[in-house]
């Protein structure tokens, strides 16, 4: 029995021993899982207490970027505020204007003024004959004022009129004469959009310059320049088509007719590829009537630009000659072609410094005593522009191959330098040099000469420049042949431009 009873007693101490590990091991289970919370939940406190700077930061910046959004917003109101009294007082002073454009309840035409003054001090020696041993130095200063209006009565209509007096300083021998060289340089009305977009007619006397202008162009360097009397209708209504009818009486001579000389020209220019490329196709009729000289000469063309990269011209044009010409009793055929091209490169900067090649050539006759003439004629080309700055050659008889290059700083200063290797593109024969007739021997060389060209050009406003320009010409074989002499020529001129 007492057995029996301790073997119990043992059993249940074994027993709630037993319970009594289960229960503390459950309870270090549940303090264990307390503590994880307890970090987790600590974790989320510091989480949100960053949450809680992050925001009041963002709080910050934002109100900065508000203040700051917000003074801006003040500055473009006040702005606006400017600017509408500005457009308030430009539409008073229009009104104004308005006002002032009526005279006894009828409108006044728009009148611009322009003013183009030149005076051109130069100087050259050894230009004529290449003789040093001569006195043969020459000086002398020339002017050109031109006096014109544009008259703009209706949007449909101009008028165009403009005065020019030139006159070489001392020509008129005293100083009580006034009439040296006044004339009418332009006049003429054109119409234009009239019912048809691009439509233009114009008439009357006027500059006219196609192209590049060596065929046709003003010869700007000229004192007196170039106008002709001429009538032309124009359609240009989208940049790929732009098409010119003209026709002028280059010489009037009266009774009895078929003795003038007129002038009748078709030329059309298209622009593509957003003005990257032009493309030119032009024919020209001249005739004249005049006994001791008749022509009857087709001048046919075409010439294209490109810009294929940037900052890179190329330029080519290609002209023939067809037709007839009799001198006295002598008739002759006319055939003739002429050349042109050049490639001209732009490097990127302030000077904008750019380097070009240039070659031209027009075929040359070197018998003038068969009745073929295969001389090419230039008829009105603007020739200072491009054979030169000595104005010694044109567009005949001369092949012309050389480089240019230039340099300058905004519209301020240009530093322009060239060189020309000119040479007989026949063996022998008549070239125009200088102004005059040069009849060049056969078989005593082709090289006519080299010249140097420096051009130096100072822009203080835009509406006038200084030119200071030198030029040097080294008699070649040719030349020397004819005129027995082989000094240097030299040329030089300083001209001031104004123009408003």
């Amino acid at each position: 029995m007492k057995k029996t009873l301790l073997i119990v007693v043992l059993l249940v101490a074994v027993t709630v021993s037993a319970m009594a590990r289960s229960g503390s091991a459950a309870v270090k289970a549940m303090a264990d899982d307390i503590e994880s919370i307890n970090e987790i939940l600590a974790g989320h406190t510091r989480l949100v207490n960053s949450m809680k700077n992050t925001l009041e930061d963002l709080q910050t910046k934002h109100s900065e970027d508000i203040d700051k959004i917000s003074k801006m917003l003040g500055d473009v109101l006040k702005q606006e505020k400017q600017v509408n009294t500005r457009i308030s007082s430009l539409q008073k002073q229009m009104k104004e204007l308005n006002k002032r454009a009526y005279y006894k309840g009828k409108k006044i035409p728009v009148l611009i003024p322009h003013i183009n003054l030149v005076v051109r001090p130069e100087f050259a020696t050894n230009i004529t004959d290449f003789n040093s041993s001569a006195d043969d130095k020459m000086s002398w200063t020339d002017q050109r004022v031109r006096l014109g209006a544009e008259l703009h009565p209706f949007k449909v209509l101009d008028a165009v009129v403009t005065i020019q007096d030139t006159r070489r300083w001392g020509d008129s021998g005293t100083p009580d004469a006034h009439y040296n060289g006044l004339d009418l340089y332009n006049g003429y009305v054109r119409v234009h959009d009239f019912g048809v977009k691009g439509l233009e007619f114009k008439i009357g006397r006027m500059q006219l310059d196609f192209g590049a202008g060596r065929v046709i162009g003003t010869d700007v360097f000229a004192l007196s320049g170039r106008a002709f009397d001429a009538a032309l209708v124009r359609y240009a209504p989208m940049p790929a088509v732009d098409i010119t009818l003209m026709a002028s009486i280059i010489r009037e001579k009266g009774m009895p007719s078929g003795k003038d000389r007129n002038l009748f020209g078709l030329y059309y220019t298209g622009s593509f590829l957003n003005k990257r490329l032009t493309a030119d196709i032009y024919g020209f009729y001249l005739e004249d009537g005049n006994p001791a000289l008749q022509l009857k000469i087709g001048t046919f063309g075409a010439r294209m630009t490109g810009e294929p990269v940037k900052g890179l011209f190329l330029e080519a044009e290609a002209s023939l000659q067809a037709g007839k010409k009799q001198i006295a009793t002598k008739k002759h055929t006319h055939f003739a072609v002429a050349y042109y091209g050049s490639a001209r490169y732009e490097f990127k900067g302030i000077a904008k410094p750019g380097l070009g090649l240039v070659f031209s050539s027009a075929s040359g006759d070197a018998n003038n005593t068969d009745t073929r003439d295969v001389a090419y004629m230039p008829l009105y080309s603007s020739k200072f522009k491009y054979w030169g700055k000595m104005d010694l050659f044109d567009w005949s008889g001369v092949v012309d191959g050389g480089f240019e290059a230039h340099a300058g700083y905004k519209d301020a200063f240009l530093a322009y330098l060239a060189f020309h290797a000119f040479f007989l593109s026949a063996n022998g024969g008549v070239v125009n040099m200088a102004g005059k007739d040069v009849n060049f021997l056969a078989n005593k060389g082709r090289t006519l000469g080299y010249e140097w060209d420096l051009l130096l050009r100072y822009k203080p406003w835009d509406f006038l420049h200084l030119d200071l320009a030198y030029g040097i010409f080294v008699p070649g074989s040719a030349t020397k042949a004819v005129f027995n002499h082989s000094n240097l020529a030299h040329a030089l001129y300083l001209g001031a431009f104004v123009n408003f």
